[in-house]
């Protein structure tokens, strides 16, 4: 079984400009999710991939395009783990 690595990023980005970001990082390479908030932050978004070398490049990539509408970042990488139910 494949193991996949994920990355939550939260992001506050400029008045008027957070349908603009969460249109643009849903086109990006890796992006599986981006949902917009109601509160502070504004933005969630997931990225995916099979290696966390990889995860970092994809989400490095999709901030990269929205860079200058954004006025704070986090950033928080899984650990891979599966949790079984």
């Amino acid at each position: 079984m494949l193991m996949s690595v994920r990355a939550y990023v939260l992001l506050d980005v400029m008045e008027g400009k957070v349908e603009h970001v969460a249109r643009t990082l849903k086109s990006k390479a890796g992006v599986k999710m981006v949902d917009v908030l109601e509160t502070p932050p504004d933005v969630m978004m997931v990225v995916e991939a099979a290696r966390l070398p990889k995860l970092a490049q994809l989400t490095i990539r999709a901030l990269a395009c929205v860079e200058a509408y954004t006025e704070s970042i986090q950033v928080m990488p899984s650990r891979g783990d599966e949790l079984s139910s």
